[in-house]
Parts: structure tokens; C-alpha cells; sequence
């Protein structure tokens, strides 16, 4: 009784560990199926990606006539040495050469520069600036400050008063990029600003001011996909 047992029972352990490895054989044939797969699914796309790349920097900045370009980069900064250092450094070979290139010409800006490019913003809080927005440039503007606008009438009021006294310290606007950020954020950051010399504060606007650029350029690819 006692041998059958031990047969039975030795019986169903190796059918147990053949189910086992017959199991364990198809897992491994997915698992390299799957790899396979992967493989050429990477193989292919790459080319697809670096094709798509370029079609997107050809439509929105490399291939556009020159008066065209200079109306999409002066959406983007409005101090018009930058937009002719953008010209001629075209064509871009990637996307991370654009961004490269926009941050090199705008630390080989000036000060002047700099505050050319401030007057194309509109105050945190309204909608016109002190040199004249193109259409593209405006409604990116709007869409930045977009949480601000809906803030209630005693931040905006607030928030008057600080472009005013920032104005007064400063001599420009009150430059910070905007995008995503409430009225309250932007109350604050403003404040806490009115506390630094006018040497360091121009230089923290002009940094606000190149967040701003590559936003926009990004938004300006963005929009020829």
C-alpha cells in the first residue's frame, strides 16, 4: 500500500513539474516574441521621430521666408538684435539646438535688449503692452496670464499697485513668466521682488524673460504639428 503511494505521489509530482516546464517554455517564447517586437517597433521609430523633427523646425522656423521668421521669433522676444541673432543662426538642426541657440543670442543681449524686449509684454493684469503685439504674440500673452485674469477684483486691484510701485523702483514692468501661475503667486513674487537693487532685479527680469522665449518657441513648434 505503502509502494503504491509513493508511486502515485511520484507520478503526479513529475506531471507537475512537466506542466511546469512546458509552461515555463511558452512564457519564454512570449517573453522573446515580445523583445523582437520592441526591437523593431524602436528601430523604426527613431527615423520616424528625427523625420518628424525636422518637418516641424522646416514648417515653423527653418523654411520660412525671412519676414515670416522674424514675425514668428519677435512673437517670441520682441528686442529685435535677438531676432536677427535667430535669422542668422538658421537653419536648426534640432529642437534642442533652437533652444540653445535662443539662450546663447539672449546672454549676448544687452541691457538695452532686455528692455525692448519687456515692452512687449502687457502689465501682469492687462492686455496691452507698450510697443504693439502681433495677433500671435497677444493671444500667447492672454493665454499666459490667463489665471490671473480670473482672479477676483481686490487681487487685481493689488496687483495694480504692485506693477506701479515695481514700475516706479524699477523702471520697467513687472516681467516674470506668468504661465500657469494664480494672481496671488504673482501678487507675491512681485513683492518680494520690490525688495531687490535695480542691478539684480534687471537681471532676474531678464531671466523671467528668457523662461518666457522658450515657452514660446515651443509654442511656436507646438503649433505646426
Amino acid at each position: 500500500m505503502t509502494t503504491t503511494m509513493q508511486d502515485t505521489t511520484t507520478f503526479m509530482l513529475s506531471s507537475e513539474i512537466e506542466l511546469l516546464m512546458t509552461e515555463r517554455a511558452r512564457l519564454l517564447r512570449v517573453a522573446g516574441a515580445a523583445a523582437q517586437f520592441v526591437a523593431v517597433m524602436d528601430s523604426r521609430s527613431l527615423p520616424e521621430k528625427v523625420a518628424t523633427e525636422a518637418e516641424i523646425l522646416a514648417e515653423s522656423v527653418n523654411a520660412l521666408p525671412e519676414d515670416s521668421a522674424i514675425d514668428a521669433f519677435t512673437a517670441c522676444c520682441g528686442a529685435r538684435r535677438w531676432v536677427s541673432a535667430m535669422i542668422a543662426r538658421r537653419p536648426f538642426a534640432s529642437v534642442d539646438q533652437l533652444i540653445d541657440a535662443a539662450n546663447q543670442s539672449w546672454r549676448d543681449a544687452t541691457e538695452s535688449d532686455w528692455r525692448e524686449a519687456f515692452d512687449h509684454h502687457p502689465r501682469i493684469g492687462e492686455d496691452r503692452s507698450r510697443t504693439a503685439q502681433g495677433h500671435r504674440a497677444s493671444s500667447w500673452s492672454q493665454g499666459e496670464q490667463s489665471l490671473a485674469a480670473a482672479s477676483d477684483e481686490n487681487v487685481r486691484r493689488q496687483l495694480a499697485d504692485a506693477n506701479a510701485q515695481y514700475e516706479a523702483r524699477f523702471g520697467h514692468i513687472y516681467i516674470v513668466c506668468a504661465a500657469g501661475r494664480p494672481a496671488d503667486e504673482l501678487l507675491r513674487i512681485a513683492r518680494e521682488r520690490l525688495h531687490n537693487d535695480p542691478a539684480e532685479e534687471l537681471r532676474v527680469a531678464a531671466e523671467e524673460q528668457r523662461k518666457i522665449t522658450e515657452l514660446r518657441l515651443r509654442k511656436l513648434l507646438s503649433e505646426a504639428t
